[in-house]
């Protein structure tokens, strides 16, 4: 029993104090200057426990995560009484860099068919982050277009990301286009 408990008294001094320890785990073999403890050696970390200080402590890290843009007045639902231009928007609450921009665009009746829905430009916080200014097709970043990264400016907390949306024409009766925006990207925890 005594074994086991150095052992496991031996992996959370190990977390604290780094792969390799000096001295007796328990503290009985002591050096005074003539002779050097063993050293005592753990087996390496998990992959997953890297970002750990401390057992149940956890440092900074990165992770990749969704964040949604919600459109003005909260269905992003262009109709014949809507609105000309809806603002998408997201306002992160850690730093968050915008890397992969996903658009799904779904049509309703014949007057919908045609139409695209295009951006007006991409803005993090009052940054254009495109090379000029100017509108482009939201389903060039479908969910299954090819090597569509983007290296947008990071986003601090509270810093607003948005994509003005309009459409190229106007839907009559019941028909609609739904827009739906979502950001991939990395954030710091």
């Amino acid at each position: 029993m005594a074994r086991m408990n150095s052992q496991v008294l031996g992996e959370v001094l190990g977390e604290v104090l780094g792969e390799y320890m000096d001295g007796d785990v328990m503290g009985a073999a002591r050096g005074h200057g003539r002779h050097r403890p063993h050293l005592l050696a753990l087996p390496p970390k998990p992959a997953w426990r890297e970002g750990r200080i401390t057992p149940g402590v956890l440092g900074p890290s990165e992770g990749k995560v969704p964040l949604p843009l919600n459109p003005d007045g909260g269905t992003g639902t262009f109709t014949a009484v809507s609105p000309t231009v809806i603002n998408f928007r997201a306002r992160p609450q850690q730093p968050f860099h915008p890397q992969r921009l996903l658009a799904q665009v779904l049509r309703s009746g014949a007057s919908a068919a045609g139409l695209a829905a295009q951006c007006q430009g991409a803005f993090v916080g009052v940054g254009l982050q495109q090379a000029q200014l100017g509108a482009w097709n939201l389903e060039f970043f479908g969910a299954t277009a090819f090597d569509v990264m983007l290296n947008m400016q990071p986003a601090e907390p509270g810093i607003d990301i948005t994509f003005p949306v309009n459409l190229t024409g106007t839907p009559v009766g019941a028909d609609f286009v739904n827009v739906q925006l979502l950001i991939l990207g990395a954030n710091l925890r």
